[in-house]
């Protein structure tokens, strides 16, 4: 079972990592593209600066779709581990769930800020760890441990 806890510590840890990459690229286009102004100034032109953002675009894009391949194929594995492993604890087997909706909520586009936070949150609860009075101290206390 000590393998099963580390699978899904590392699914998580890995998942929500790539996840969080995505907003700070945006706020390091929003921190560096007015500093590339003040130090460039009027040597660069208009193609100049659409290359800087294209660049950062392009990056966000790389990132998600390298998370996305690893959410699907750790979505896919606690599919199939859930319908062969027989004797799982219920506690695991809702952080599974947990996890795995965290999982297809990233998959889904348009549900990207709230797959970050799920994400986060199932990885909190991976490692054993919840807050009292937050989302992984509710999951916790209402639903892996009822």
């Amino acid at each position: 079972m000590h393998d099963l806890e580390d699978k899904l510590k590392k699914i998580t840890k890995v998942a929500f990592g790539l996840a969080i990459c995505i907003p700070l690229a945006m706020v390091l286009l929003a921190i560096l593209a007015p500093v590339l102004i003040i130090v460039v100034g009027s040597q660069m032109n208009h193609e100049g600066y659409l290359l800087v953002v294209k660049s950062f675009l392009w990056l966000e894009l790389a990132i998600y779709l390298i998370n996305w391949v690893f959410c699907l194929r750790s979505f896919l594995w606690i599919r199939k581990f859930k319908k062969t492993a027989g004797n799982i604890s219920t506690p695991q087997l809702r952080l599974m769930k947990v996890i795995q909706v965290a999982l297809a909520l990233f998959i889904i586009p348009v549900t990207l800020p709230f797959a970050i936070i799920l994400l986060g949150t199932a990885n909190k609860l991976a490692h054993g760890k919840f807050s009292v009075n937050r989302l992984s101290g509710a999951l916790h206390e209402k639903y892996i441990m009822s």
